[in-house]
């Protein structure tokens, strides 16, 4: 659960600076008339309009698979980290879904105790 909310907190910031970053581009591209409207079929989506893929924050992923490595510098695979970080937190959810079913209730060991 530490885990998911991690990840979670940090895809929020990701997307947040991200938001940002378009915000002042485009308030900038609006003070100086630069702004150009287009068709709504040929529009591109809100964030691509101001932003290109390289303005997008990206991370690199550590070569072995120990969690407490850090990657080394210039080697690893390098990947977006807003997709990375929902496809973790996709796998994160299953897991706690499967810890909240109730099958899993079933299996846990009942513990003796007394609530005050």
């Amino acid at each position: 659960m530490r885990k998911r909310d991690q990840i979670a907190f940090q895809l929020e910031q990701t997307e947040t600076r991200l938001i940002l970053k378009a915000l002042k581009v485009a308030t900038k591209k609006i003070h100086d008339d630069t702004f150009e409207t287009s068709e709504p079929s040929t529009r591109k989506s809100s964030l691509q309009q101001y932003l290109g893929n390289s303005d997008r924050e990206s991370l690199r992923l550590s070569m072995l698979d120990f969690a407490w490595f850090p990657p080394f510098p210039l080697m690893g695979k390098k990947v977006d980290k807003i997709e990375y970080y929902r496809k973790e937190l996709v796998k994160f959810n299953e897991d706690v879904a499967k810890a909240q079913s109730p099958a899993s209730w079933q299996t846990m060991t009942k513990l003796n105790s007394v609530l005050l």
